[in-house]
């Protein structure tokens, strides 16, 4: 089930919440933990009941590993991380590996294996690594097991960030379950529904409009493109994925702060960053961190232990731990995003530039100026955005040369008003947070508003982006988010 589609704007979510609300603080949690269920069942039914069983698994054996020392509790950690990671590698990358592994027979001349029909659960990524954070969390001692089951499978099957994010631990959202008044006031309840209306229209009247143009462009043989729609084709896609994320981390976040929950925000106009590592600070947002916490840092202490402070090839240590640390870490990133070659290469380049920017770029950037850093970081992602786009390594090769080939010969593309004018629109919200006090204003609005005049403000302009976020998705259909595929 979908966020922006008709079964949930007008069934799902008006039944959900005036269950909820009519029920007593005491059924609401075991209420939501069923509706989230059946929003899960509905999107994947086979899944479902493995899910469960890995519930309970992790449960009752985080409990024991919670009062276990020594070898058995690194052993069942160990064990309960493999356990969880097996099913995301067969579940997302059993076609990718068997794929290579038939190239490999190919190239040697031997039979090949039959290619399995795997289904990819929703929302198995980020169900995997909130799992996983949890595991490791009990395990480092820094969070308590979950004293009930149905706490625990609450904070797996909570349906606003199942599918794709935020990435929250169990720590920041335990409370919520126990108690959540603070955030159940009636601004709170306003503040959401303008966010979740918000997220819709971002998503039905920008991202999947510019959507059809980037998948028009990107589905065209190559042969039948010059420079300008290459460029405009990896700039609506820019946009796209800009706004489509943009638009569900706002739902996402709306809805549950209609019902209490306060979820991390997970997006901060990243196209504003001065660099690749300041945009992924500010791009799934709960993803970076996540990856810092369990990836990034544990790598460069290992590496720390086996290399000695030193000069190598004249480098001090502590930069080739970066180095080495951020390749690994975006390579990984890049590989969570998606079974194949162009994620891999994707988040290695974003590797790459992390690891430019600690040697030297950030320094010449600073030199250089805010806006052109701005400039020239969003000219490095939406380069990296063709690398993710392609449906292969030879079809972004070719979308790049045609980038830079000064190919400017008639094609059969029509540039139309709307696309210049949601270009238009979308550069303009893009970077206007670069503006002095835009970001501190909108925290403001996103934290909730107190004032008389700012809740009409904000209930009138919920409603309207609702109604016309509504009115586009009765129209246009099922469009599902990006992030969904991952």
């Amino acid at each position: 089930m979908n966020f922006s589609s008709s079964l949930f704007l007008l069934y799902f979510l008006p039944a959900f919440l005036l269950v909820y609300f009519l029920l007593g603080s005491r059924f609401r949690n075991v209420f939501t933990l069923g509706a989230s269920a059946i929003f899960f069942f509905w999107g994947a039914p086979s899944f479902t009941f493995l899910l469960i069983v890995s519930i309970l698994i992790d449960y009752y054996l985080s409990g024991a590993m919670h009062a276990a020392s020594g070898k058995p509790r690194k052993t069942l950690l160990v064990f309960l991380l493999l356990l969880n990671l097996s099913m995301l590698l067969y579940f997302k990358y059993t076609g990718f590996f068997i794929v290579q592994f038939n190239m490999m027979m190919g190239w040697l001349g031997l039979p090949r294996m039959p290619l399995l029909n795997v289904i990819l659960p929703l929302g198995i990524s980020f169900i995997t690594f909130q799992k996983m954070s949890y595991l490791i969390d009990v395990y480092r001692g820094t969070t308590q097991p979950a004293e009930k089951l149905r706490d625990y499978a609450l904070f797996i099957f909570f349906f606003p960030k199942l599918l794709a994010g935020p990435i929250v631990r169990y720590k920041e959202f335990a409370p919520r379950i126990a108690e959540r008044k603070e955030f159940s006031g009636f601004e709170e309840r306003l503040t959401g529904f303008f966010r979740f209306s918000l997220g819709l229209a971002k998503k039905v009247m920008i991202a999947n409009v510019l959507g059809g143009y980037a998948d028009e462009i990107f589905a065209t043989e190559t042969f039948l493109l010059n420079t300008k729609t290459a460029w405009l084709g990896a700039i609506a896609y820019s946009f796209q994925i800009y706004f489509d994320f943009s638009a569900y981390s706002d739902m996402a976040i709306g809805l549950a702060r209609m019902i209490g929950f306060n979820i991390k925000e997970n997006f901060n106009n990243p196209y504003i960053s001065v660099g690749i590592t300041e945009f992924w600070k500010r791009w799934h947002i709960t993803l970076g961190t996540w990856l810092r916490d369990y990836l990034f840092l544990p790598v460069a202490y290992a590496l720390s232990r086996r290399m000695p402070e030193n000069k190598y090839l004249g480098l001090k240590t502590d930069k080739w731990l970066y180095i080495f640390a951020s390749l690994i870490t975006m390579l990984l990133c890049g590989f969570w995003h998606g079974a194949g070659w162009t994620f891999i290469l994707w988040g290695l380049y974003h590797g790459v530039f992390m690891s430019v920017e600690r040697l030297f770029l950030t320094k010449l950037m600073k030199k250089a100026g805010r806006v052109i850093a701005v400039f020239f970081t969003f000219f490095v992602v939406t380069l990296g955005w063709v690398i993710f786009r392609a449906d292969s390594l030879t079809h972004a090769v070719e979308i790049y040369s045609l980038m830079f080939s000064l190919n400017f010969q008639v094609v059969d593309f029509l540039i139309t008003p709307q696309l210049i004018v949601l270009l238009i629109v979308s550069t303009v919200f893009s970077f206007w947070a670069l503006a002095p006090g835009i970001e501190k204003w909108q925290m403001k609005i996103y934290t909730g508003i107190r004032t008389t005049n700012g809740l009409i403000a904000i209930t009138v302009s919920a409603f309207i982006l609702f109604i016309m976020g509504l009115s586009q998705v009765t129209a246009s259909g099922f469009n599902p988010f990006i992030y969904f595929r991952f």
